[in-house]
């Protein structure tokens, strides 16, 4: 177990920086709602990140004493340095300094990015998110979501990131069997696929 004190130069920035804008709201009779909501919001945006910013970065930086067996030959894996890597999480983009452990065959690997269960540089409920909204919306669409939700990530690495997640994927495992009742048709379509055509030089 770890703990953050309060003297912690960044918890202090954080606390002075709620203290701040509850002052500045509290102190003005004028402000309306809307510029209230905002300034709330941008707050939570900016505390909430900082905060996971230094509770993560304090729990990666810490060195696990267990045993690690490398993923691809299970030989022992010992920890050599540590590593920076920027995450994307649902409270913004956070950087923090992890162990890098290898192995004798000289396979690297990131027991604290495994335990997580980061996707890239994503995390899980990032990526869960990614892929549900591209799910139900085109990507250009999905992308524009996600930035709303201070998520962001262009159209076409959405794209990518959501083919290759879904590459080892079963459909048949992810859609629930359904049946047609009597008098009941299927009707199916396809969106942006292409054919080969044989021509064979008659119209």
């Amino acid at each position: 177990m770890f703990s953050i004190p309060l003297e912690n130069p960044e918890v202090k920035e954080i606390l002075e920086d709620i203290a701040q804008v509850a002052g500045e709201l509290s102190s003005s009779r004028c402000v309306s709602l809307e510029a209230a909501e905002t300034c709330v919001r941008d707050l939570m945006n900016r505390t909430g990140q900082k905060l996971l910013e230094v509770c993560v970065s304090e729990a990666a930086s810490q060195q696990s004493t267990a045993p690690v067996a490398c993923p691809q030959c299970e030989q022992a894996c010992r920890p050599i340095q540590k590593r920076g890597v920027t995450i994307t999480t649902l409270c913004g983009r956070i950087r923090v300094q992890r162990w890098v452990s290898k192995c004798v065959s000289g396979h690297y690997h990131r027991p604290w990015d495994m335990r997580q269960k980061l996707k890239g540089i994503y995390t899980y409920r990032v990526a869960e998110r990614m892929c549900y909204l591209a799910a139900h919306f085109d990507y250009r669409a999905a992308a524009k979501e996600l930035s709303f939700q201070g998520i962001e990530v262009s159209h076409t690495t959405l794209q990518h990131k959501v083919s290759e997640w879904s590459e080892d994927l079963s459909v048949c495992e992810q859609v629930a069997p359904q049946k047609l009742a009597e008098n009941e048709r299927w009707h199916v379509s396809c969106d942006g696929c292409h054919t080969n055509s044989l021509m064979d030089g008659k119209k």
